[in-house]
């Protein structure tokens, strides 16, 4: 007899067909409930393991044995009489039929529900919920770019936990040598560190940053020892294109930092095609004046009074040790730029020029050591623009544009301020490109539906704010700005909801006072309805804030440009409410008051000199006029 024959007669082929069809089933299920149970990567390996091993064994089992009445005999002690192989053959067949039609399911399913494998991913964590969701939503806005990549925050495996911040560093530090590689998107660092700490699929993660590629590592640091491990990994298949390891003295970081970047710029060059130019950044020689960079930046991110403070006293410290380290001076100049925010209102009026000079110098001297640092321009933009000199502020932004295109920071922090000069439509592109680089940022969503408000396209603007809460329940301006919407008859009711939401989540004292005043007349219809109530409110609110909703509510455009001309537009307070209050009505736009105004802070010069927004256009040779955008463009 043919060894085909023999090996059909003993079912070898049956047995090893119905194991394999069986065993993908139990992989398919197995791989669903560990996922679910967040089961580390190895029991998934195991059990593949495990049944490769058993497909050897079941076929040499089929070969050597014989399923009998009695139990399993060897195939040489069952007389051709007594064989029941035929009978046994057929159950194969059976439970293979069976299991060709769960597999045949199974594919139907996830054809069908092609995200309904993942959705258990979205319980891991509070971040992996708002992950999945905006993958989902904003994938039109958020394309996964061929040439792209996501530099996670490497793990810290030293002992000390305080570690932390030189980890992050060395993340933040790689991730800026690879933005600098043209053509290459690079996700935005606040994105990015959103999963640190998080276990989550690299699909996921792919999805939500818009890229490909990721480079994750760890940190192991131990005295003057370091170990630090790079991967860099297709997100959508988990293959690993290339890691390291390396093993160093501390003196040797930068180096460190620049093999890591420049190894993964060579597999990009090799996947892609890319070709690398990067410039080389600006450092230090001196170990404490990085760290206590490092540990600086990291206290300014997470913000606070009691965080800025240390930072400023770290950022001293280097800038002492190391004069010529210029980002420790643009760090300094970002300090200064928001520590009024932080400060009360005693401590403001008694040092704001004081901290504007700090802040205007740093950026300076920051130019100084380094002409192509995009975010000193940026904060010098900034400061002018507060001393009202427009078209100087708004030639460094285009400098800083120029130098970062590519910077979400920049970008929102340049389109909030082309929103008061009322360039709405390039403050909205400006938006949407921060976003689609960085777009878990709760700030970018609320500066873009600030713009899509002021563009008249208030559901829009609606929908950005919303986004924005779900990323960020406690930042209070897109809670205000609903409430801003939402203050009117018809949507009183979304106006309490969206307040007792804020009350509930948000700690800002900024517009506290209006809120609960909002919900305390929206319960009382009769006062709401009662126009010169209403009126005598906001002529003796305290609150100026107060006061100018509740005018703009009422749709006094004489009174509320009579508001705007007493406390906004004085020298005192203009920074205050300044030029971004004055847009959000458009009825003032026909009042001469308010003409003179855009004349006497330069806005008519710098239209004049750099164009005029969509919704104005210049009337002779020094003249303009505006009008309200039309809806939906």
């Amino acid at each position: 007899m043919s060894l085909f024959n023999e090996l059909k007669r003993r079912n070898v082929f049956r047995v090893g067909l119905a194991y394999l069809v069986s065993a993908w089933v139990v992989a398919q299920v197995a791989d669903l409930v560990l996922d679910n149970i967040d089961a580390p990567d190895w029991v998934m390996q195991a059990l593949l393991l495990f049944l490769g091993l058993g497909f050897v064994i079941a076929v040499i089992i089929s070969w050597a044995y014989e399923l009998t009445p009695d139990g399993l005999k060897k195939d040489a002690e069952v007389p051709a009489a007594a064989s029941i192989a035929n009978h046994t053959g057929k159950k194969l067949d059976y439970i293979t039929v069976m299991a060709a039609l769960v597999v045949v399911g199974l594919f139907i399913y996830q054809q069908l529900n092609p995200a309904g494998n993942q959705d258990h991913a979205d319980d891991h964590s509070e971040v992996a919920e708002a992950v999945a969701a905006q993958a989902v939503v904003e994938k039109a806005s958020t394309p996964i770019k061929e040439k792209s990549i996501a530099v996670l925050p490497f793990v810290n495996m030293s002992s000390d936990v305080e570690q932390d911040y030189f980890a992050d560093g060395i993340s933040e530090e790689i991730l800026n040598v690879l933005v600098r590689i043209p053509k290459l998107k690079v996700a935005g660092r606040t994105s990015s560190f959103s999963f640190k700490g998080k276990n989550e699929d690299l699909r996921i993660i792919g999805e939500a940053l818009g890229v490909n590629h990721v480079l994750e590592g760890s940190v192991r640091r131990s005295n003057t020892k370091l170990r630090i491990t790079a991967q860099l990994i297709r997100s959508d298949d988990g293959f690993h294109l290339w890691s390291e390891t390396y093993d160093r003295e501390m003196a040797d970081i930068f180096d460190i930092q620049d093999e890591i970047a420049e190894a993964v710029a060579d597999q990009m060059v090799i996947s892609l095609g890319l070709e690398v130019n990067t410039s080389e950044p600006n450092r230090t020689a001196d170990l404490l004046v990085y760290e206590d960079y490092l540990k600086a930046k990291q206290l300014f991110i997470k913000r606070g009074r009691n965080n800025l403070d240390a930072a400023l006293e770290l950022v001293n410290n280097a800038t002492t040790r190391d004069p010529n380290y210029a980002p420790a001076w643009t760090l300094k100049a970002y300090i200064y730029s928001i520590y009024d925010s932080y400060a009360t209102n005693e401590e403001t009026k008694a040092n704001q020029k004081e901290w504007n000079a700090i802040r205007k110098s740093s950026a300076e001297h920051a130019l100084q050591l380094d002409p192509q640092s995009a975010e000193a321009y940026v904060v010098l933009g900034n400061a002018y623009l507060d001393e009202f000199k427009l078209l100087q502020a708004y030639k460094y932004y285009e400098k800083a544009v120029d130098l970062a295109p590519d910077n979400p920071v920049i970008l929102d922090s340049i389109a909030q301020n082309l929103i008061s000069l009322g360039y709405f439509e390039k403050a909205k592109m400006y938006s949407e490109k921060a976003i689609s680089i960085d777009p878990l940022v709760a700030i970018y969503r609320n500066t873009l539906g600030l713009s899509m408000i002021l563009l008249n396209r208030d559901e829009e603007a609606i929908e950005k704010f919303e986004k924005s809460i779900q990323l960020d329940p406690t930042l209070p301006f897109p809670h205000n700005n609903l409430q801003w919407l939402f203050f009117n008859p018809k949507d009183i009711e979304k106006f309490k909801s969206v307040s007792q939401l804020r009350l509930t989540n948000v700690t800002d004292a900024n517009g506290l006072n209006f809120t609960k005043l909002g919900i305390e007349l929206a319960d009382n219809e009769n006062l709401l309805a009662d126009a010169e109530k209403v009126k005598v409110m906001a002529h003796e609110s305290d609150s100026i804030f107060t006061r100018y909703i509740l005018t703009a509510y009422l749709n006094d455009a004489d009174n509320l440009v009579e508001l705007l001309a007493n406390y906004g537009w004085t020298a005192e307070n203009r920074n205050d409410l300044g030029l971004f209050l004055t847009w959000q009505q458009a009825d003032v736009y026909s009042d001469n008051r308010w003409k003179q105004q855009v004349r006497k802070d330069g806005l008519l010069a710098l239209w004049q000199a750099k164009g005029f927004p969509s919704h104005c256009q210049a009337v002779g040779d020094d003249d303009f006029e505006c009008v309200q955008p039309n809806e939906g463009n």
